[in-house]
């Protein structure tokens, strides 16, 4: 299976962004689609002292986020929203990009 359009932008975005990431603190975890599914999904996963954090794309576009605290395991942040290719995804997942922040 070919790879969505929307799941190649938000490879290009992650590789822009892993350095910031890294240097905010986190261990990042990239997850590959895999080519057996219906409908694929790619994530990056985030490591830090505080927070854990996760966004998951899939090929619909449709794309969660969210923020977990270590110490409790609470979430602290959730979004559930649909990407397009051509949007702002620093933007669009702004809300949690102040979520990590206040770590």
């Amino acid at each position: 299976m070919e790879q969505s359009l929307i799941l190649e932008a938000f490879k290009s975005w992650l590789a822009l962004k892993m350095e910031f990431f890294k240097s905010g603190g986190f261990d990042a975890e990239f997850i590959a689609p895999r080519s057996n599914c219906e409908n694929a999904a790619m994530a990056i996963s985030l490591f830090g002292e505080v927070f854990s954090a996760r966004i998951t794309v899939w090929e619909s576009g449709n794309c969660e986020s969210e923020v977990l605290c270590n110490e409790t395991m609470q979430q602290e942040y959730y979004s559930s929203l649909r990407l397009e290719v051509g949007d702002d995804f620093d933007a669009k997942l702004s809300g949690w990009f102040d979520a990590l922040a206040s770590e």
